[in-house]
């Protein structure tokens, strides 16, 4: 099992890309009471490939889905729990993002990053780390 055969030169090679591509019927992320995904590189990845494929995306948690926290006129996910997940949203940055693996934090940023910033980036002769 060698993780970087897996993965390929880039996100866009890898096997978490070719899923989410062939989910027509989106995908669902689960979030704990820390609500890690959110500063997980992989997970930032993930959310963004949904975005550009147009795909649906339900976060959920123990209490039940986030995008719907009531059901028939009763709450069923915490205010605690809604907040929590609006902060972890508000604070959300692939520059802070972790990665296990230093490499794909780079390639990820590369394949995330907004035209823009993929530009100035270049002009600062900073590519190499994307590569």
């Amino acid at each position: 099992h060698n993780v970087a055969e897996e993965i390929g030169q880039s996100p866009q090679q890898g096997p978490f890309n070719a899923a989410l591509a062939q989910a027509s019927g989106g995908a669902v992320m689960v979030l704990d009471e820390e609500i890690k995904p959110f500063s997980r590189m992989w997970c930032l990845f993930e959310i963004s490939r949904l975005k550009e494929l147009q795909r649906p995306f339900e976060l959920i948690c123990s209490e039940g889905s986030l995008s719907q926290p009531d059901t028939c006129g009763q709450q069923v996910v915490s205010t605690k729990m809604l907040e929590a997940t609006c902060k972890a949203l508000w604070n959300m940055s692939a520059a802070n993002a972790q990665s296990s693996v230093a490499t794909d934090k780079y390639k990820i940023w590369a394949e995330i990053a907004n035209k823009s910033i993929k530009n100035a980036i270049g002009g600062w002769g900073a590519q190499s780390y994307f590569e």
